[in-house]
This record gives structure tokens, C-alpha cells and sequence, in this order.
């Protein structure tokens, strides 16, 4: 686990593990963390697969909880911790050209990203 600051100066706990593509961002929700069971099992399927993997804890949550308790933060804080250390932070290997959007129902930032290679995607 590293730590990165945001531009607002919170200190964000996070992993970042190389990989192929498609690599994945995980975003934990409201009062969970990076080492919750879908990061944990979601980082075990990246590790089984060999993709790339970036997963952070929220200001509040986790090990970023140092910079307060959950009650001392918002939606609005949220976002910006989630795109500051998405673009601060070199993106794991087989993800590029990130954006992050802010969708209004239900209030939760996603991740869009597109791979490198589009053909190495896996087919449903």
C-alpha cells in the first residue's frame, strides 16, 4: 500500500498492480474501502488473470480515514480525491486514456477507460 496527497491535502491509501489489458480502476462505495470483498475479490480475478489493477480508498474510508472519519467528507469531496489520484497516479498497465465522469443518479463517480488494444477485450 502506498499513500498519495491530493491537491486539497488529503492522503489517499492505494495499490497499484501491473498488468494486461483490460486493466481495471475500482472504486469501493459509501463506508466500504480497498480492502473490502469486492476489491479484494475483484484484485484476486486481476491477479488470476494477470490484468492491471488500480484501487484507492476514499477520503474517510480505510486507511485514508486518517484525514478524517466519513462524516467529514462529500460526494464532492469524493470526486476529487477520485480524479485527482486517478490522474496523478501512473494508470495500471492495459488501462489508458481515462476519464472520469460524474453520473447524477446515483450519485457516484464511475471510471471509463479504454484499452489499448480494443481487439483484446473479452466478448460476452
Amino acid at each position: 500500500t502506498e499513500f498519495y496527497e491530493t491537491r486539497a491535502g488529503r492522503r489517499l491509501a492505494y495499490d497499484r498492480v501491473d498488468g494486461s489489458l483490460p486493466g481495471v480502476i475500482f472504486l469501493h462505495g459509501f463506508r466500504s474501502d480497498m480492502e473490502g470483498t469486492k476489491a479484494l475479490d475483484l484484485a484476486d480475478w486481476c491477479g488470476a488473470t494477470r490484468r492491471g489493477m488500480l484501487r484507492f480508498d476514499l477520503s474517510g474510508h480505510g486507511l485514508s480515514a486518517e484525514t478524517g472519519a466519513v462524516e467529514d467528507f462529500g460526494i464532492a469531496d469524493w470526486l476529487a480525491d477520485a480524479r485527482d489520484i486517478i490522474a496523478a497516479v501512473p494508470a495500471p498497465e492495459g488501462v489508458s486514456e481515462t476519464t472520469l465522469q460524474f453520473d447524477a443518479e446515483p450519485f457516484a463517480p464511475t471510471v471509463q477507460s479504454r484499452v489499448t488494444d480494443p481487439a483484446s477485450m473479452p466478448r460476452s
